[in-house]
């Protein structure tokens, strides 16, 4: 309606007898399938508002044992992402002649047809939640326990998101590389700790010995190139206070 006016028979009848020009609508002439589909997006916004402030109240709420884990991005951006599908529908609708897509057998609160759609809608909602290996991850920080009154909202936009309840075990492929991980740490900074001890004038650039001073009982001096010797600080510098 925000492309045309309404104006009174006088009016039009002065316009059309000046300039011509056609069809003339009258309040009859209006598409039914578009005023419908209108609503239909209009009542769809305001549900997406109330179940939005709803959904905000009870997330504050820690679920009591049972629930369901929604990665926190996808948890503060659903209601943008849901008017982004919608608007898109609205889009669609009105290049298709009022015909909607949301005939098939999987749509979501919106109507739309998902069932071509998974690989899509899994990449915005819900996705960060998902490993590398098609897992659960094990990065709980990022992640966020909902109750089931919650999940069941979301999935009404989201039929086709991942779903992983509460009791559902982080990657065990993620566990093993991340021990893994740990185990290297930990030897990288024995090493390191150990190498610094034993060369402790050589991190620090102390007491160096020079071809007219020579240590000691030391019969034997060896030359190593200064980059390597930088290098080799960088690494005691950084496996030292990098790993904690």
């Amino acid at each position: 309606m925000g492309e045309i006016k309404r104006v009174s028979l006088q009016a039009a009848k002065l316009l059309y007898e000046r300039y011509g020009g056609g069809p003339r609508l009258d309040g009859s002439s209006l598409c039914r399938d578009c005023v419908s589909e209108r609503c239909r997006v209009l009542r769809l916004k305001k549900q997406l508002d109330e179940d939005y402030k709803e959904i905000s109240n009870l997330v504050k709420c820690t679920p009591s044992g049972e629930g369901y884990w929604v990665d926190k991005a996808s948890l503060r951006s659903w209601r943008q992402l849901a008017l982004e599908q919608l608007e898109e529908d609205e889009q669609e609708t009105k290049h298709s002649n009022g015909h909607t897509n949301g005939q098939g057998p999987h749509t979501n609160k919106f109507g739309l047809d998902v069932s071509g759609g998974v690989e899509d809608e899994t990449k915005t909602f819900n996705e960060d939640i998902i490993c590398s290996h098609g897992g659960l991850s094990i990065l709980e920080t990022e992640r966020k326990l909902v109750s089931n009154e919650v999940w069941t909202k979301l999935r009404e936009y989201f039929p086709k998101a991942p779903e992983f309840t509460h009791i559902q075990e982080p990657c065990r492929q993620c566990l093993t590389l991340e021990q893994e991980e740990k185990d290297n740490e930990a030897v990288s900074k024995m090493m390191a700790l150990d190498q610094k001890n034993q060369l402790l004038n050589l991190f620090h650039e102390k007491n160096r010995p020079t071809l007219n001073k020579w240590p000691q009982g030391t019969d034997r001096l060896y030359i190593v190139p200064l980059f390597f010797v930088e290098e080799w600080r960088k690494f005691i510098r950084y496996v030292w206070f990098s790993i904690k």
